[in-house]
Formats: structure tokens, sequence, C-alpha cells
């Protein structure tokens, strides 16, 4: 589990640098910037 987060903040850093919120890294990786408010 500890390694799926790792990645997810990785990616999140990446693709959306600004800050990564525990709800966004699970789909983070998967979904393109929350357009949800």
């Amino acid at each position: 589990m500890s390694q799926f987060v790792t990645g997810s903040i990785s990616c999140r850093s990446i693709l959306r640098p600004g800050g990564v919120n525990a709800d966004d890294l699970p789909i983070g990786i998967f979904s393109p910037p929350r357009e949800m408010p």
C-alpha cells in the first residue's frame, strides 16, 4: 500500500504541481485534473 501511495504522490506531483490531497491519491494517476468542486 505504501508503494502505491508513494507512486500516486510522485505522479500527481509531476502532472499537477501545487499539492496532493488524500482523496485524490487513489484516482490521481488515473483521472485528469479534477473538475468537481
